[in-house]
């Protein structure tokens, strides 16, 4: 599904008020042969996970860019995460969420 970068900021600022993360908007993982997607770096993986849900829980389109945005479909991506070592930290990605202007 397609992310618009507008809205992947919006996500991560709720996001990095409960969370030590950082946002990739174009991390390409294992296996994924140069596409790109959605990426958060942090050492709280766990902590993460957890207000991601609270977040995608509590979700409402509170404006047109997000009322257009499919919210099954968007959760459904987020369940299909993956992780990769990055030195003291991990990667948190989710292959099925693409970041788009």
């Amino acid at each position: 599904m397609e992310l618009p970068v507008s809205l992947a900021d919006e996500l991560f600022t709720d996001l990095s008020m409960s969370v030590d993360c950082e946002m990739r908007t174009a991390y390409s993982g294992r296996g994924m042969f140069g596409q790109t997607c959605l990426g958060f770096v942090t050492s709280e993986v766990g902590r993460l996970s957890y207000h991601l849900g609270i977040l995608m829980a509590e979700w409402q389109p509170n404006n047109v860019a997000w009322s257009e945005v499919d919210a099954e479909a968007l959760v459904a991506a987020f369940a299909n995460a993956a992780t990769d070592d990055m030195g003291l930290d991990r990667i948190v990605y989710y292959p099925d969420i693409r970041v788009v202007p």
